[in-house]
């Protein structure tokens, strides 16, 4: 068993700043990845310091050593901070060791760096991690970290050096570990599942698409560079088309929505699947049957007669002397002689009096009766108007058209069963839950009809009218609910 890396921790080394940064090792084999300048360098060369107290790059690459002077300690540390690399490391017996090397003296012109090992908080030496199964090779590259001044350095030595610095740096086994592990996980490689990415593949097999896209595969680019290129493929698919080409990316995408279509429509008629959503409504407030049980309680307080009679009275009051009458007086209506007595007049007068409250009430059912009948209409009429096209037409309008489930399946062909059952399942519920609403409704509404005509004469049910509309919104919220899944297949059946 060789030597395990746990974790890595480094502190004020190279690209490393003031905090502690820690690098979990968990498994065997880690990947780190990053963009240029994040630290993947300075990340290998931490762990090359920690091992061997320099950084073979100074040797190797350096026309002058005097270009490494202050290299290892970060220029934007404060003074009096520690500079250090630490690592967990499990020995091949299994045993968990620290090992930290603290920077004591940085590079300096004509002068190597120095500084102290410790392992499990112990002063050491390089030789004492033999004990924890790592061996160094010989300079110049003593650590097992490869880059690319160590892999130059490497390649142009004799082969019998090179391969024993490989040998030295990796058993025969860890190679062939690698190289398993490696293989595991080729065959375990697949394409990702991606509905956007289809959409894309699709695309590049386009004529016209193809060379405005196949640089995408290449390098992906950013958001505005990916709506340039979308933008480009739609004016070369509007001008093949003979279309004009908007100025604007807006004006561009409604155009080739409705090419679109036209092409789709040669196929099928899908303007068929067209539907509005259901308009807005809401249940008759409180204050509608306030005003129909505030009628009830006023025509109960007046008998029929009075009723009949108030408006010839309040007319009479309104004659010329009537109203004021001190002693008897022949009536203006009939002639009788001496009819109309104060008496008589102050009856009248308490008769009106009783029915205004009555005649206000009977005003304000009326307005009342009258709102109940538009929201039952305009429920009836929203559920007609949101409905697909399709459902709107009559049967022989549809088969003249060649909207018809027949045609779905024959353009679909492998496809028909895992669409169109499903979206008939979804339709067929629309249907009825639609039809059962605009029934309802319109039930409603001629009940309310009968009401309106004879509202004096008629007793009106302001209890069992609540519970209708009370039923009425609960199916409205039942049809508009179910009518949210799939009302109409995906466009891939109108292929051209």
């Amino acid at each position: 068993m060789s030597a395990k890396i746990r974790s890595l921790a480094v502190k004020g080394f190279r690209a490393y700043g003031g905090a502690e940064q820690v690098l979990s090792l968990p498994g065997d084999i880690a990947v780190v990845w990053g963009p240029n300048s994040k630290g993947k360098t300075s990340l290998g060369e931490a762990f090359e310091f920690l091992l061997t107290g320099c950084i073979s790059r100074r040797e190797l690459m350096a026309s002058s050593q005097d270009e490494f002077a202050d290299a290892l300690r970060n220029a934007h540390l404060a003074d009096g901070q520690e500079v250090y690399v630490a690592a967990t490391i499990i020995a091949p017996d299994g045993a968990e060791h620290e090992v930290k090397r603290v920077l004591t003296s940085d590079y300096a012109k004509r002068q190597d760096c120095a500084s102290r090992l410790e392992i499990d908080g112990a002063i050491a030496e390089e030789a004492d991690l033999a004990a924890l199964g790592i061996v160094l090779s010989q300079p110049p590259l003593q650590a097992p970290v490869l880059a690319q001044h160590t892999l130059s350095h490497i390649f142009s030595v004799k082969p019998a050096d090179r391969a024993t610095y490989f040998k030295a740096l990796f058993e025969i086994t860890d190679l062939d570990d690698l190289r398993n592990e490696i293989a595991g996980l080729a065959g375990e490689l697949a394409a990702p599942t991606d509905a956007a990415l289809a959409k894309f593949d699709r695309c590049l097999e386009h004529r016209l698409m193809k060379p405005l896209l196949s640089s995408v595969e290449r390098k992906i680019p950013d958001q505005t560079g990916m709506s340039g290129k979308l933008d480009e493929c739609i004016a070369a698919l509007l001008k093949d088309s003979g279309s004009a080409v908007p100025e604007t990316t807006d004006d561009r995408r409604a155009a080739l929505a409705g090419l679109l279509a036209d092409v789709r429509s040669k196929s099928f008629p899908v303007r068929g699947f067209n539907r509005a959503a259901l308009a807005g409504w809401s249940e008759p407030g409180a204050s509608v049957w306030k005003q129909l049980q505030t009628y009830a309680g006023e025509k109960a307080k007046v008998d029929e007669k009075t009723r009949q009679l108030a408006a010839l009275f309040v007319e009479a009051l309104k004659l010329p002397g009537v109203g004021e009458l001190a002693e008897p007086a022949d009536c203006p209506l009939c002639g009788t002689r001496n009819a109309l007595t104060p008496a008589r007049m102050h009856l009248i007068r308490q008769h009106v009096a009783d029915t205004e409250g009555f005649q206000k009430a009977e005003k304000e059912a009326n307005a009342a009766i009258t709102q109940l009948l538009t929201s039952a209409w305009n429920l009836a009429e929203a559920a007609t108007a949101a409905l697909p096209s399709f459902l709107k037409a009559a049967a022989g309008k549809r088969r003249k058209e060649g909207f018809a489930v027949a045609r779905l399946r024959e353009l679909l062909g492998d496809e028909a069963a895992a669409v169109v059952e499903p979206w008939l399942t979804n339709v067929r519920p629309v249907m009825r839950l639609s039809a059962a609403l605009r029934r309802r409704a319109a039930t409603l509404h001629e009940q309310l009809e009968q009401i309106a005509a004879n509202v004096g004469g008629a007793e009106i049910d302001t209890e069992a009218l609540g519970v209708e509309f009370k039923a009425l919104a609960e199916q409205r919220t039942l049809s508009r609910r179910r009518s949210r899944p799939m009302t109409r297949p995906p466009p891939t059946f109108a292929r051209p």
